[in-house]
């Protein structure tokens, strides 16, 4: 594969409507805030990715994912965004126990599923796909944008891209399926935009500074899950500059 995939990231912010969430995650804050949640995931101290910080699901773009992504693009058009976006769909499985962009396994199986993925990895993706007939929909993982990331040394050379995509929780059923899944991920919880920002100023999770600006351009500018046509036309996060540290 080119040089350009090496090291690219891809994460799903995953928005689910408050009123879905189990009555002890709803938010807190003032009724003026978002009508919304964010699945955000709070990575172990051994994570080999943004260790101890609380971000998207989502993980590092497998090659695995790239040979299913090409396998389902037959006129010959780049495969790498259908790539990405099937490491961001399965990375959230993995991580957040939830099945989005696609329709889910059978309840009684998805904990297997899940630890049988975590174990295995990409390459065991496409059975289960076809095993238990789970048929994406990618074109549902809408893209916001993405930045490049510098390295611990601050440098851009050799820097790691990191994809953020949105889709929404379909159901309130499957909300009810969000669990941390894996050695690297702590726990997981949901914030609205203005909590997480509020928690992030107060020291009570760290994001890191692109995740930071996302969830900030989500704040102001998307209230209601109803305005999400709007804000993902309008190209809020992807129109951004390239994020320096957060305030």
């Amino acid at each position: 594969e080119p040089v350009a995939h090496a090291g690219a990231v891809a994460e799903l912010v995953l928005v689910c409507r408050a009123s879905w969430l189990p009555r002890g995650q709803r938010p807190a804050g003032p009724p003026r805030e978002e009508d919304y949640c964010v699945c955000l995931v709070e990575a172990s101290a051994c994570s080999p990715h943004l260790p101890g910080a609380t971000a998207f699901p989502g993980g590092e773009l497998d090659l695995a994912d790239v040979a299913t992504a090409r396998a389902n693009v037959v006129d010959g058009s780049d495969h790498t965004p259908l790539a990405l976006r099937i490491t961001a769909i399965r990375r959230t499985f993995e991580q957040a126990g939830m099945v989005v962009a696609g329709n889910p396994p059978p309840g009684f199986a998805r904990q297997a599923l899940q630890q049988v993925l975590l174990r295995d990895g990409a390459a065991a993706f496409p059975a289960f796909l076809n095993d238990w007939g789970v048929a994406l929909q990618p074109d549902a993982v809408e893209s916001l944008g993405s930045f490049l990331v510098p390295n611990a040394r601050g440098a851009i050379e050799g820097a790691a891209r990191r994809h953020f995509f949105l889709a929404q929780v379909p159901d309130a059923a499957e909300c009810a399926w969000a669990r941390a899944g894996g050695a690297d991920v702590a726990g997981l919880r949901w914030l609205t935009p203005a909590e997480a920002l509020r928690a992030h100023a107060e020291r009570g999770i760290a994001l890191p500074p692109a995740h930071w600006l996302v969830l900030h351009a989500m704040s102001a500018g998307l209230r209601r899950l109803s305005e999400l046509p709007a804000f993902l036309a309008s190209g809020r996060v992807g129109g951004l500059a390239a994020p320096g540290e957060p305030p």
